[in-house]
């Protein structure tokens, strides 16, 4: 039972101290209705959305931008041609290693949630670029950290 106790306290997450910056990735996907073509390094993105709008059949990753921000502070991020997304850590990791954002993506309301430690989560935007390509975004955040032993 003990030993159990340790393993618990080896493997938990570590909280954030409030100025710790947290490293965030966001993956700017490109989707359309022409072609099939689904690059490799989407893919699991495009499953996802595929579920959700099986007209959207090619998936590229436009570019990808990894930041490390501090919890509250705003970040305004280009996406592609003048489209930017706002992105904000609301408050540090807690005991299940989730950390809460807010995101205004463009052309959607503003979207809080709780997110998963190394988790993408995808978000399918109104933005339609001038190639009438569905504009996709992907955000993680690693605020966990484990226990060193």
């Amino acid at each position: 039972m003990l030993s159990f106790a340790v393993f618990l306290l080896m493997n938990a997450p570590v909280l954030l101290a409030a100025g710790e910056p947290v490293q965030v990735v966001v993956l700017v996907v490109l989707a359309s209705d022409k072609g099939m073509k689904v690059e490799d390094r989407v893919a699991a993105i495009a499953a996802e959305v595929s579920k959700k709008d099986p007209q959207m059949t090619g998936f590229r990753l436009f570019h990808t931008v990894n930041d490390n921000l501090p919890i509250g502070q705003l970040k305004s991020i280009e996406l592609v041609e003048k489209a930017t997304m706002d992105l904000v850590i609301n408050e540090k990791t807690n005991d299940e290693g989730r950390m809460t954002m807010t995101v205004k993506p463009p052309k959607l309301d503003e979207i809080t949630y709780a997110c998963t430690c190394g988790k993408f989560f995808p978000i399918i935007t109104n933005y339609y670029t001038a190639d009438n390509e569905r504009l996709i975004v992907a955000i993680m955040a690693k605020p966990c950290k484990k226990k060193q032993p």
